[in-house]
């Protein structure tokens, strides 16, 4: 494992971004929801980086970076077009003990962005190291198309009332080691305001529209190469979310 998998709480932290691009947007936006205080240092913003900062109280500098500027800061972000210039970010991120992620540069980053799905407050998260972000984005797209977007809701719920997933947990028929599931048909009769945000078994209109546009062997759950040829006649293709009448947990065992 090339990686720690960590979740960082960036909420009133201050972050960096250098970069004005639509590059830098995207990792901007990603700061913005988790709360952070962003700061953009570039020499010009788009348009669309322009819109956010007003909407989103992120301070733009409008000048080149200088060494300086990383000081102090909890996460900074390297995305111009400028390979010295974001090289330099890095170096003096290094210098500075501070986490650094410099986009389509793993070899230059100390910390790494990866696909997200985005079920809050439930988030799944898919990372190749850095070796392929469009393997990454594949895998999350084949995720995202099967986790219903009603998973946060009953999240929410466990969290209001712990004592209620217990109920939600079912035993399997060998009790020497039990796989327990955790059963959503029984959260939505358990839970009257989950009922409220539609039917957990009932994929949306878009995520059927998602599946239907899969690779075959995506669909069918391998992740093979598309053109590696047809699953068999007899393994039928399921809805997307039907999985997630039951989600397997297996039981922690010290050792």
């Amino acid at each position: 494992m090339d990686y720690l998998p960590l979740f960082l709480d960036l909420r009133g932290k201050d972050c960096l971004v250098v970069g004005g691009g639509s590059v830098a947007l995207r990792k901007i936006e990603l700061l913005a929801r988790a709360g952070a205080d962003v700061t953009v240092v570039a020499e010009r913003f788009t348009e669309g980086v322009i819109d956010h900062a007003n909407a989103n109280d992120v301070r733009l500098v409008e000048r080149s970076y200088q060494q300086g500027d990383v000081e102090g800061r909890s996460f900074v972000v390297a995305a111009t077009d400028d390979a010295a210039t974001n090289a330099q970010v890095f170096a003096d991120c290094e210098t500075e003990n501070i986490l650094v992620n410099t986009v389509d540069a793993a070899n230059l980053s100390t910390a790494i962005f990866p696909s997200i799905v985005d079920r809050d407050p439930v988030l799944v998260a898919v990372s190749t190291g850095g070796r392929s972000p469009t393997l990454a984005r594949v895998v999350r797209g084949w995720l995202e198309a099967r986790l219903s977007p009603r998973l946060g809701a009953l999240a929410e719920f466990v969290a209001r009332d712990p004592a209620q997933a217990t109920l939600l947990v079912q035993v399997g028929p060998d009790t020497g080691a039990p796989l327990r599931r955790f059963s959503f048909p029984r959260a939505r009769r358990l839970a009257p305001e989950i009922r409220s945000y539609g039917a957990w078994d009932s994929p949306t209109r878009s995520h059927h529209t998602a599946f239907r546009a899969m690779p075959g062997a995506l669909r069918h759950g391998d992740l093979e190469a598309p053109n590696a040829g047809h699953s068999p006649r007899h393994r039928r293709p399921r809805p997307p979310t039907q999985s997630l009448h039951s989600i397997p947990i297996r039981p922690y065992q010290a050792g």
